[in-house]
């Protein structure tokens, strides 16, 4: 409706009316993944904090193994040990970034890997109080940093923690036996297809309590380690050298290891942690220190002499391997894949060409001339494109009958 004393009608735009509220900007929460990456950061600092003062400190220097001599064979042992962690904690790291500039991304088992070796310095933890367990200080050793983690109760000398075997043990051997148990559960699954979580996670915990308590007997019985103080009531071989605590073995063997291992086994969107949530939500640029291999696409692989970035086209060619020499010395319009531009004559002659021969015993067959206009106007040879046809002769004799004037 126009309004009256020649006021400009309310169009509405741009204006607001005193009871409608104006609408504020809306916090929005951060994703869990953010929310665990800062407590990760935490504990980072805390680690940091206690191994640089671990490293400065008058304590930075080894334990002796005391007055009595170490077995032979506990010495081969130890050395062996400590070569296999070497060796091995260098190959998972050179497969680490070969698997992360061949698939473009970091692999999930590698954050697993890491998870694990940012758990070492809680190791000591089990001394916090009073002194319960001991490494064989024949093992490459600085002294313990235990020490300086807050709230340690200072109790005097510390028992040694073995540098490299510590190493392999958070940062190797557990993620490969992650791997392993995955493996074995994906098999399960596939043989008993009506195994849910629930099942997996109980069978989990009493194997790896039995494993646990069996692998610590071994490696105790070989002079590795011992336990100083255990609880006559939950443990076996009380009052002897091998003596073991059967709740080590249900609390760190069974539940913590069975827990850590869910969030591999049970990941989701293919290749996801549970710990990964939210991470959909992030924005991350794609820089960073490993750069991705580029890969070739669909249309890449039809003409080699487009170089991706980051590759040369010698290393071009090689990633190509056979199929790309064959191609490099193939003619121009194969590299291409447009047809080649034909002369007239040549055209007239691949057309011929095309004519099926007649066989012995078939019907005949009517065709038509390649550009000629002398042509019936049903007959099949007469198209557009006068690319000789070929018919049934019934179906000629039809084509010829004349048109009514």
């Amino acid at each position: 409706m126009s309004s009256s004393l020649g006021e400009k009608p309310d169009s509405g735009v741009g204006q607001f009316s005193p009871e409608e509220p104006v609408a504020e900007p809306v916090a929005k929460d951060s994703p869990p993944i953010v929310w665990l990456a800062r407590l990760g950061a935490v504990f980072l600092a805390i680690q940091a904090y206690v191994y640089i003062r671990w490293i400065f400190s008058d304590s930075f220097t080894p334990i002796p193994t005391g007055p009595g001599s170490v077995p032979t064979h506990t010495l081969v042992i130890i050395r062996t040990s400590e070569v296999i962690c070497v060796v091995g904690v260098i190959a998972s790291i050179a497969w680490l970034v070969h698997r992360t500039r061949k698939d473009g991304r970091f692999p999930t088992i590698g954050v697993f890997m890491f998870g694990w070796l940012l758990t070492c310095w809680q190791d000591v933890g089990v001394n916090a109080v009073r002194p319960v367990f001991s490494y064989n200080s024949a093992f490459l050793n600085m002294g313990t940093w235990g020490e300086f983690v807050p709230g340690w109760v200072s109790k005097g000398p510390e028992t040694p923690a073995p540098i490299l075997y510590e190493l392999a043990d958070y940062m190797l051997f557990l993620p490969l036996a992650v791997v392993g148990i995955d493996k074995a559960v994906r098999a399960a699954r596939t043989r008993w297809p009506r195994l849910n979580k629930a099942g997996i996670i109980v069978a989990l915990l009493v194997i790896f309590f039995v494993l646990d308590t069996f692998t610590e007997q071994v490696l105790q019985r070989q002079g590795l380690w011992s336990y100083l103080r255990v609880d006559g009531t939950w443990s076996i071989f009380t009052g002897s050298v091998n003596q073991f605590p059967l709740y080590e073995g249900i609390f760190f063997g069974s539940v913590i290891m069975v827990v850590s291992m869910s969030f591999y086994l049970f990941r989701r969107d293919g290749d996801q942690l549970i710990t990964d949530a939210g991470i959909e939500r992030l924005k991350v640029t794609p820089r960073c220190g490993i750069r991705a291999r580029p890969r070739l696409q669909r249309g890449d692989e039809r003409d080699p002499r487009r170089v991706l970035p980051g590759l040369q086209p010698r290393q071009h060619a090689r990633r190509r391997r056979t199929r790309g020499r064959a191609e490099l010395s193939a003619p121009e319009h194969v590299r291409s894949g447009r047809e080649p531009a034909l002369s007239a004559h040549r055209v007239a002659g691949a057309a011929a060409d095309r004519v099926p021969a007649q066989r012995p015993g078939s019907s005949p067959v009517t065709t038509g001339r390649s550009g000629s206009d002398d042509h019936c106007e049903n007959e099949p040879g007469n198209n557009v494109a006068s690319t000789p046809a070929t018919a049934s002769a019934a179906i000629s004799c039809a084509a010829l009958i004349p048109e009514p004037q």
